[in-house]
């Protein structure tokens, strides 16, 4: 029988043991390589580094779970797919269609606890990249680990009757603290289809989705929204994320919109707004 449940303190003493045995033949396979064996994928080194940094706060703290299987630990997760975590199969069940299962328990879990725009994982080792392409996810490869997988949660929402317009959503990265200068970056460009109702509101059928966790490093992101020529919202997202005016920002640090608010008041556009190409290297 499949269960998931909090992690007890048996069963991280279960979990450590196993992780004690993968990172032991990880070990012992790497002392026995040699120049014609040197890239052979061996056994994998596993997370046994990370536990007293991140498996063991994450039980301390209740934010750990226990894949279970005919009463064997056989997997866990320590934080989830909204902040830094661990995911782990035992070795011996792994390619068994467990690790789905299991990974499927956590999609569906964040989203109960309240995730609305999109979900992540650093995938480290490499090797676990390729699983989570098959459960639906997107490669990004700029992550603390170097290589990352993303997953957007689509919505469609409910729309007043009103004017049918095309909005053209772009996020900036700010390069340049000093005004009236904007020197800047494209990070996200979209024209999207809109509904504006009598107030001037704009209203989205399907919720946007801003992958800002697409973003690392960018001090200050943007967003710049123009319908027909005329712009409605030119402000720093984090801070629009925390007033009325539209976009909000998830658990995971994903932002959306459904509908933008323009409150009636003027919107502050630069005179001297440049876009400058910087790319990153």
């Amino acid at each position: 029988m499949l269960e998931v449940r909090p992690t007890t303190q048996i069963d991280l003493e279960e979990i450590k043991a196993w992780l004690e045995i993968e990172d032991r033949a990880h070990r012992e396979w790497e002392a026995a390589r040699t120049e014609e064996t040197w890239f052979d994928p061996g056994p994998t080194k596993g997370f046994l580094c990370n536990f007293d940094s991140y498996i063991r706060p994450a039980f301390d703290n209740g934010d750990m779970f226990t894949f279970i299987n005919g009463g064997e630990a056989i997997g866990f997760s320590s934080g989830g797919l909204t902040e830094r975590g661990i995911f782990e199969i035992r070795p011996d069940m792994r390619g068994t269609g467990l690790g789905r299962w299991f990974a499927n328990w956590m999609i569906e879990r964040a989203k109960a606890q309240g995730t609305e725009a999109g979900l992540y994982i650093d995938c480290a080792p490499r090797s676990s990249l390729d699983f989570w392409v098959r459960m639906g996810f997107t490669h990004h490869k700029e992550s603390y680990s170097g290589e990352y997988a993303y997953m957007l949660l689509p919505r469609n929402n409910e729309v007043p009757k009103g004017r049918l317009v095309k909005g053209e959503i772009s996020v900036l990265e700010k390069l340049c603290d000093e005004l009236p200068d904007f020197e800047s970056r494209p990070l996200f460009g979209s024209v999207v289809d809109a509904i504006e109702d009598q107030s001037g509101n704009l209203h989205f059928a399907q919720r946007l989705i801003l992958p800002a966790v697409l973003w690392q490093g960018s001090r200050h992101p943007w967003l710049r929204v123009v319908v027909e020529g005329v712009p409605l919202i030119f402000d720093e997202l984090y801070d629009l994320s925390r007033s009325n005016a539209g976009p909000k920002r998830d658990r995971g640090g994903f932002y959306f919109i459904d509908a933008i608010e323009t409150l009636g008041e003027p919107i502050l556009e630069l005179s001297s707004f440049r876009l400058v190409d910087h790319r990153r290297p």
